[in-house]
């Protein structure tokens, strides 16, 4: 039996934990809360009863009209103390009792009974009118925010009198109509108000004067506070609960949200509130703080409980408090003096933020302004943000941030604001430069966004003169660059640079240190052996720039120093840090020479040696001494015009000088030879170099060194060859060449800037030596070929004599007259050629005598382009001032016509011609005819072929 008795035990204990279990998961299903949403509010408005007296018996009767929509009436009865009358279902007609219509109703009031479906029996007071009874409608509607019921008299008849709302027997509330008939009954508690029919009655003192029905119908929501209510503690020095609640909670703004307990969950009797009142807790706006009694510890769990619309939520809602421990004192703000435009937050002190934690920025201002709002609400994205300010932010003021977190007002933090120290900042320049360079790299307070402007260099204690060239760019791009000013500065003063930052002009200024230490080691002057120029290069120096004014100041003989042979009328600046620089007296290597500079006008006492090197342009000569022993020597193939200075004549084997002074003015007589007059003791057999200068038509001094070969004029003229003038072009080559010839016409061939062909000089002459009457022509002998290189393109050249020698000193001279050399492939070359021939010629050219560039003028040019010291455009302007361009073409339409065709490569039509013609004549009303010319010119540079022909130049030197 004990067994038996302790099965069915067991059996009932299973059953019963079974039941328990079921009972709990349904409990949890179904335990979410639950509170009013809203209310429905029904009632019967609009009715009326009409005297119709159109009977067709003529008698009278009584209808009812403007039956509501909203509700549907089973019967209707119509009362007045022990009379009561009923409404025919078809056309809604009075009837007595008997169900005869009634013609007449004596009594001022009744009342009307409906027996609805929706609303059950509804009361309403109706009074007499001179066509029928109006019936009084009370409205009744619920104001959710205000938690009220608000009463309307819509016939507006009762203000005044005293209103309550009766549900059964029990009085909601009361009130008193105003003047327009309205009234409102506080709702203390909208869960109250259920699922019921509620009487209005108006009164008057005592009588009642007035009586309506309505219907409540509450719609519930579901309340799920778990995970959408948040209640944390920032820190652990706190005791401020902050409450978040998310709008996923079925909680909506105009609910009425208190927290009613604060409890450790091990001890829940124990409220932790610090205002045990739950009025004083209320939580507005989703949000809000709660004061604790004291602060939570770490590690323990913590509940809250919250009563909504005056509904305490069931325990199971109950919501976990957070407890973190983010420390808002690391949070920093800093601002820079007026010219800042942001505010910095650095948030990288707070080690324990999450990416689900909001932060905001409410507000910035002044402490003693407070109204005014510095910046726009925002939130914070990153450890350190940056936020517009809207106005300026002075060091003499204390500034206050207000931040949220998590939706909760923090404490204000104050602001650091961050003067503008230019102190590490600095301002350098060379004593030699006209720019200053300025780093800010180091500057206090300012950012690479900040836009910096130079708005003066002054001198300190000066005449406030703005030495600034503001025609430049003044702008310091990201906190370092370079200004110009308008001269140097000097060692023996101060100056000062003023800013204007992000259009704020700055009190405080920026020294400007003036350096001094300048050397022109590695400088090179040199210059050849009776050469009438020096060559001088600055490359190598540093604390010069391409854009640097260098000019030669003196040009001296070390013993002499005091005597200048720098011939000022040739020009003594220098472009892109070199340049050659014309003398009025030759360098002799006998002597020491040297130069001093200025840069940027600034005068150096530094003495910069001249190298003077030996003449290696060397052609060779012959002659014979005439019967008074005048040196006659053969300069036919030398292509030099004009007056001739023989300014020195050496041995070559000894380097004794044999002039004592300079031999001026001798000109090549018809025969085009050169006669020495004076006595000259030159030994027979020896050779001799003779130093000469000779003048081109611009008045261009040359210099040529000769070497002569004193031998016995017999011995000297077995060993020449006559060798017949030919015409080296293909289209005239005849087959009939006479024989002895020493050029085989039918090999030459035309290259780019080159011609190339095969001699038939004997193998037993051994050639050693080949000579060629243009110095810059680059000659060749490539086995049984000779090849000329460095021709000019388009160039006609006539006369062109080549000498070849052997170690004997036996020679041959090869004639080629006239052969044009053909178009180049590069065509840069082409366009220096092609300017050259269109500036010195014109556009109606003679054909017969075409003036061509120099190998000198053409060379010198396409290696200056070549090697980035000048472009394109600085090359026009160059060669059209130095041809005095203004001068040669006094016709405009020739002018432009020039132009257009060397910038254009093309001849414009009449069209373009007339537009450029006009365009001209318009400028040189306010300008001279040498900068109208510049300015014509630099509109012209716009075309696409020009601009292609510059990109390919860029190409070629990016490439190299």
């Amino acid at each position: 039996m004990k067994i038996k008795y302790r099965h069915i035990i067991n059996s009932f204990v299973f059953c019963m934990m079974v039941f328990m279990m079921l009972i709990g998961n349904k409990l949890n299903v179904s335990s979410i809360s639950k509170i009013v949403s809203k209310l429905e509010i029904t009632s019967a408005l609009g009715l009326s009863i009409v005297r119709d007296e159109s009977q067709s018996n003529g008698g009278t009767v009584y209808k009812l009209i403007n039956i509501p929509s909203n509700i549907n009436i089973l019967d209707i009865k119509l009362i007045n103390k022990s009379i009561s009358y009923t409404f025919s279902n078809d056309g809604r007609i009075l009837l007595d009792s008997s169900g005869v219509p009634v013609s007449n109703l004596n009594d001022d009031t009744y009342t009307i009974i409906l027996n609805t479906k929706e609303l059950g029996q509804v009361y309403k007071v109706v009074n007499k009118t001179d066509y029928g009874y109006r019936v009084l409608d009370i409205k009744v509607t619920y104001n959710d925010s205000k938690n009220v019921l608000e009463v309307q008299d819509t016939t507006n008849s009762l203000s005044g009198s005293e209103v309550s709302v009766f549900r059964n027997d029990s009085k909601i509330g009361n009130s008193k109509l105003d003047g327009e008939g309205k009234a409102s009954i506080q709702v203390n508690d909208i869960n109250d108000l259920t699922t019921s029919t509620y009487t209005v009655l108006l009164k008057k003192g005592s009588e009642i004067v007035g009586i309506d029905s309505f219907h409540i119908n509450p719609i519930y929501r579901e309340i799920s506070v778990k995970d959408n209510v948040k209640l944390s503690i920032i820190s652990q020095v706190s005791n401020k609960l902050n409450v978040c609640i998310d709008k996923n909670s079925g909680i909506g703004i105009n609910d009425n949200v208190y927290v009613v307990s604060v409890y450790d969950e091990s001890n829940p009797s124990e409220n932790m509130l610090l205002n045990l009142d739950y009025t004083q807790n209320q939580i507005k706006n989703l949000q809000g703080e709660i004061i604790l009694k004291t602060t939570l510890c770490q590690g323990k769990k913590y509940k809250a409980r919250l009563r909504v619309n005056g509904i305490d939520l069931d325990q199971h809602d109950a919501c976990d408090v957070n407890i973190r421990d983010i420390d808002a004192s690391k949070i920093k703000a800093t601002a820079i003096e007026k010219i800042g435009k942001d505010l910095r937050v650095d948030l990288s002190g707070i080690n324990n933020l999450s990416k689900d934690d909001v932060i905001e920025v409410v507000s910035l201002h002044d402490i003693k302004d407070k109204e005014k709002n510095l910046i726009s609400p925002c939130k914070l994205t990153n450890k350190v943000n940056t936020i517009d300010i809207l106005g300026r932010i002075e060091a003499g003021n204390a500034y206050e941030l207000i931040l949220k977190i998590n939706g909760f007002v923090m404490n204000g933090f104050g602001v650091e604001v961050i003067p503008v120290d230019l102190s590490n900042a600095s301002a350098l320049t060379d004593v030699i430069s006209n720019k200053i360079f300025i780093s800010l790299d180091h500057a206090k307070g300012l950012k690479i966004t900040d836009i910096v402007k130079v708005i003066g260099v002054f001198r300190d204690g000066g005449d406030a003169k703005n030495l600034l060239k503001s025609n430049y760019n003044t702008a310091i791009e990201r906190l370092n660059g370079s200004i110009f000013i308008n001269q140097t500065l000097d060692t023996k003063n101060n100056y000062f640079v003023r800013f204007k930052i992000n259009d704020i002009e700055l009190d405080n200024v920026l020294k400007v240190t003036v350096n001094n230490n300048i050397s022109f080691k590695g400088a090179i002057a040199k210059s050849k052996n009776t050469s009438h120029e020096v060559e001088v290069c600055f490359k190598n120096i540093d604390c010069i720039s391409n854009h640097d004014l260098i000019e030669i100041d003196s040009v001296f003989n070390l013993d002499d120093i005091n005597f200048n042979l720098i011939d000022k009328d040739k020009g003594t600046k220098l472009n892109s840090k070199k340049g050659i620089i014309k003398l009025k007296g030759a360098i002799v290597s006998e002597y020491k020479y040297g130069i001093k500079v200025k840069i940027n006008g600034v005068k150096f006492d530094e003495i910069i040696p001249i190298l003077v090197e030996e003449n290696n342009d060397i052609k060779f000569v012959t002659g014979h001494f005439t019967n008074e022993n005048n040196l006659v020597l053969d300069s036919k193939h030398l292509n030099i015009d004009g007056n001739i200075d023989i300014v020195g004549i050496k041995n070559k084997l000894t380097g004794n000088q044999l002039l004592n002074k300079p031999i001026l003015n001798i000109v090549k007589n018809e025969n085009g030879e050169i006669i020495i007059s004076d006595q000259i003791a030159f030994e027979p057999n020896n050779s001799y170099f003779i130093y000469l200068n000779y003048y081109l038509k611009d008045g261009t001094r040359e210099s040529l060194v000769l070497e002569f070969n004193n031998i016995k004029e017999n011995e000297n003229k077995d060993n020449q060859y006559d060798i017949a003038e030919k015409i080296i072009n293909k289209e005239e080559i005849k087959d009939d060449e006479e024989e002895g010839s020493f050029v085989d016409i039918n090999s030459i061939e035309f290259g780019d800037g080159n011609i190339k062909f095969k001699h038939n000089i004997d193998d037993s002459f051994k050639i050693n030596q080949v000579l060629c009457a243009i110095s810059k022509l680059e000659v060749k002998v490539e086995g049984d070929h000779i090849l000329i290189n460095k021709l000019v393109p388009l160039k006609t050249y006539k006369d062109l004599k080549i000498e070849l020698k052997n170690d004997k000193d036996e020679c041959v001279k090869i004639n080629l007259p006239e052969f044009k050399c053909k178009k180049s492939e590069d065509d840069i070359k082409n366009f220096i050629s092609y300017s050259y021939i269109n500036i010195k010629n014109g556009v109606d050219k003679n054909e017969n005598s075409i003036e061509f560039p120099s190998e000198d003028e053409f060379w010198l040019w396409y290696n200056k382009l070549k090697n980035e010291e000048v472009d394109l455009r600085n090359f026009i302007f160059t060669i059209i001032k130095d041809e005095e361009f203004d001068k040669k073409y006094i016709d405009n339409p020739e002018r432009i016509k020039i132009i257009y065709n060397i910038v254009f490569g093309n001849s414009p039509s009449d069209q373009s011609l007339n537009l450029w013609l006009s365009d001209f004549n318009k400028i040189l009303k306010t300008e001279d005819m040498s900068k109208s010319i510049r300015i014509i010119i630099e509109k012209m540079f716009t075309n696409v072929k020009f601009k292609s022909l510059e990109k390919q130049l860029k190409g070629e030197v990016k490439e190299k």
